[in-house]
This record gives structure tokens, C-alpha cells and sequence, in this order.
């Protein structure tokens, strides 16, 4: 996978924005604590955000949705 770059603030920090109902797990907490991952919420709207900045919180890109 290539790394994604903050539009934003040029930060490379950046985590994948997972939505719906998670089940939590050991591995999923670690991601969480290392910022690989952040939770977006259990709605899917359809205009809904990818990626987020770490560092500065902005939220951007497009989640496919089937």
C-alpha cells in the first residue's frame, strides 16, 4: 500500500477511517493506539471520509461502498 499524505498538512500520520459496528479485538486496539486506524461511526452516509490526519484531524478521500 502506498502511504497517504495529509492534503492538509502534508503529515504522513495517517489512518484508515473504519465505519459500522466494530468488534473489538486485541488486534484492532493496537491499531487504534498506534493510529493506524480510527473509528468513523456505526452510519454510512455515502459521501463519507477515508483517510485521517493524525496530526492535524482533517478528513478526507472517498469510501467505496457497494
Amino acid at each position: 500500500m502506498l502511504a497517504k499524505i495529509c492534503p492538509e498538512c502534508g503529515s504522513n500520520n495517517v489512518a484508515k477511517i473504519l465505519y459500522g459496528y466494530i468488534a473489538f479485538d486485541s488486534e484492532l486496539e493496537k491499531d487504534l493506539e498506534a493510529g493506524k486506524i480510527a473509528l468513523g461511526g456505526c452510519c454510512v452516509s455515502g459521501i463519507d471520509p477515508k483517510w485521517e490526519c493524525n496530526k492535524c484531524g482533517h478528513r478526507w478521500g472517498k469510501l467505496k461502498t457497494s
